[in-house]
């Protein structure tokens, strides 16, 4: 396989089958893409891999897929709550006070 000037991947080198395997996954990702989710690819220790199979065949999950984006949607949610907590500690409470009794 062969990386071309525009980022994409030859398949010259490819099987007739491998090229037709190749070319259904680059469709179903664009419709993928189309729908709101991206496809990615991630690196995951073997343990945790385990524990994520575990909650999916224990059916918490449906699937490795919904795992993960719930994961991450809770870790980026709980990031911006705490963004926001630690933005508020910041302020000053008598100096807000008095900003809002000034503005009503």
């Amino acid at each position: 396989r062969t990386k071309s000037d525009a980022g994409q991947y030859s398949t010259q080198a490819y099987s007739e089958s491998e090229r037709h395997s190749f070319e259904t996954v680059t469709k179903n990702t664009r419709r993928l893409t189309h729908m709101g989710n991206l496809k990615v690819t991630i690196v995951v220790e073997s343990q945790l891999l385990r524990k994520v199979d575990d909650l999916v065949n224990a059916g918490v999950f449906a699937n490795r897929s919904q795992l993960i984006q719930t994961a991450i949607e809770e870790k980026v949610s709980r990031l911006a709550k705490n963004r926001l907590a630690r933005e508020c500690a910041k302020l000053d409470k008598s100096e807000e006070q008095a900003f809002a009794e000034f503005a009503w």
